[in-house]
């Protein structure tokens, strides 16, 4: 049996053993309310162009009211399984959400075509691109709506995918955007169509560059006057006075 003594003494250490536990506890809890917090390298969120498609899917055509304020319907986009589409300004390519001034965009963009299912998109058959703004002269008051841009007919398929572009025809010279002041935001959209036949008749630079008969164009007439169906692909980025 432990004797008075012995037992006092062990009390006094687990005493002092429990203080020195408490204390421990406390620095602990002070050198985490007093320390700054670890931060990990800051790496801003990139996206490599190659993984960013210009072609929009439906539900960002009618996010963006190109439908219905181009077009009636989303049915005829191709969802990018039949080709893929890019459309480049020096390297910058047009996709979803892309908001560019009126000096980058100044120049004819670089277009890039390639079919993957050559049964639904077949070589010696066509494309055509179409550049135009809905929002002239403004998103508000659209009473020149489309803005003509670009018409980029003719662009053959090859019996490898690629699509050639060496006997285009440019029958609409290439403007870029020049939203006028106070407009706000324009939006400026690629409208691509599939044909069987190669569009004639179509008069070379028939659109110049101050033609006023730009005002007031339809993308979705305009295909239909040359039997064409509506778009197979979209592209669109948005524009300000500068």
């Amino acid at each position: 049996m432990l004797s008075l003594c012995h037992m006092e003494m062990l009390s006094k250490k687990v005493c002092s053993s429990s203080a020195l536990h408490k204390n421990s506890i406390t620095r602990t809890i002070q050198q985490l309310a007093f320390s700054k917090p670890h931060q990990q390298p800051f790496h801003p969120f990139t996206t490599s162009t190659s993984q960013v498609s210009t072609m929009l899917t439906p539900q960002q055509v009618q996010d963006l009211e190109i439908v219905p304020n181009m077009f009636p319907s989303v049915d005829s986009i191709d969802q990018g399984d039949g080709f893929s589409m890019e459309i480049l300004y020096n390297n910058e390519k047009v996709s979803y959400g892309s908001k560019m001034t009126p000096s980058q965009v100044k120049h004819e963009p670089t277009v890039h075509i390639t079919v993957k299912d050559l049964n639904k998109y077949q070589p010696g058959h066509f494309f055509t691109l179409i550049m135009s703004d809905p929002d002239a002269p403004s998103r508000r008051d659209p009473k020149c709506r489309e803005w003509l841009h670009w018409i980029k007919a003719n662009m053959k398929i090859n019996n490898d995918g690629s699509v050639s572009m060496k006997e285009v025809s440019n029958v609409a010279d290439y403007m870029g955007s020049a939203p006028p002041k106070g407009t706000g935001y324009h939006r400026y959209v690629f409208s691509l169509f599939y044909h069987v036949g190669k569009l004639v008749h179509l008069k070379e630079h028939h659109w110049g560059p101050s033609n006023e008969s730009r005002a007031c164009f339809l993308a979705s007439q305009f295909a239909k006057n040359h039997h064409m169906h509506d778009p197979v692909a979209i592209g669109c980025f948005e524009a300000s006075h500068e």
